[in-house]
């Protein structure tokens, strides 16, 4: 599902100095999202808890980019949709020529044009690509980020609180009226995290925001266990029509809670730079768009071998290779248009 670069990352540029408490998160994140594939490859139902990892992503990279303000945003966009996409884009070429020509895979033009401008997490994405709605989702949330500086640009915290809940109920009531066709809660998630890194650093102003998002948990959380673990406990029909929207935020609150609780524990050390942090800072959304390739559907190695140990070796290894040929091509082609 999800594990991204700083730069490109669609967790947004690096701050000025950079916060290595972030960078070992999104290591953190981005094994949690590995696990969540193997464990979903191995049937175990602990996969759909580990995959909290993508919302810990949606709401780092909001918390980020909180933290800068963006003047030209024409180029703003450029930018990103370019580091974006053409990562993306070559992956998704190789992937659809080998659905086609060793699979015998087909595609409707429609669903390839789709995707091959990123809404796959709309039209549908192609087999070995599924976790790639991702992509859809982060270009959504920058093509907000503008919009979401103007309306947080107040330094009056209730009314930007305000901002924030009226926001949400909007972007949710969109999905629950069909009016587009989103997962609002990914994109509240994003929200969340640009609201906090914006307006919540003064002390009693996080507190707020952590008491609120503390209450949320109390009522969300059993509900979306007891929705995800499929118990048999009789709830009002109101309720479960509205199963999928409480696990997936419970599954926000989560991340949500998850960042906040280890930036802080981490904060309190000081990280310095290493080797392993910086290959996720440079590879991780390359990691990302290829690692389910070795895991699920038909070109996965999660049982090659009669050891599981060497086949997550293998899945590492491969992913890794892959991500640093694809980057490597990606810099060729972003070199040459710029």
């Amino acid at each position: 599902m999800l594990i991204i670069n700083y730069d490109i990352m669609l967790l947004g540029d690096y701050m000025k100095s950079k916060n290595y408490s972030i960078s070992v998160i999104r290591l953190i994140a981005m094994l949690m999202i590995i696990s969540c594939h193997i464990l979903q490859g191995l049937q175990n139902n602990w996969a759909f808890w580990v995959n909290i990892g993508v919302q810990i992503f949606l709401f780092i990279s909001g918390y980020l980019y909180s933290k800068k303000d963006i003047d030209n945003i024409g180029d703003f966009y450029k930018r990103q949709i370019k580091k974006i996409m053409i990562p993306f884009i070559i992956v998704f070429v190789v992937s659809l020529l080998l659905e086609i020509f060793i699979l015998n895979n087909t595609y409707s033009i429609g669903k390839i044009v789709g995707c091959l401008f990123g809404f796959g997490a709309f039209v549908g994405n192609i087999s070995i690509l599924s976790h790639t709605w991702f992509v859809s989702y982060i270009l959504i949330c920058y093509m907000l980020i503008p919009v979401f500086q103007k309306i947080f640009k107040s330094d009056d915290f209730k009314k930007n609180l305000l901002y924030l809940i009226l926001i949400m109920i909007f972007i949710q009531a969109l999905k629950v009226f069909s009016v587009v066709n989103i997962e609002a809660s990914w994109v509240n998630n994003y929200l969340l995290g640009y609201f906090y890194g914006r307006c919540c650093s003064k002390k009693k102003n996080e507190n707020v925001f952590l008491a609120l998002i503390g209450l949320a948990a109390i009522v969300v959380l059993p509900l979306a266990i007891i929705y995800q673990e499929g118990l048999n406990v009789s709830l009002p029909g109101i309720i479960n029509s509205c199963s999928i929207m409480i696990i997936n935020y419970g599954h926000v609150l989560l991340g949500t809670i998850v960042f906040i609780l280890l930036y802080k524990v981490l904060n309190k050390f000081t990280i310095k730079q290493n080797i392993v942090l910086s290959f996720s800072d440079k590879y991780s959304y390359y990691i990302y768009l290829v690692h389910q390739i070795f895991i699920l559907n038909s070109f996965a190695v999660l049982f090659l071998t009669d050891y599981l140990v060497v086949n997550i070796i293998l899945i590492f290894g491969l992913s890794i290779v892959s991500a640093i040929v694809v980057k490597f091509i990606s810099d060729l082609i972003l070199k040459s248009i710029n």
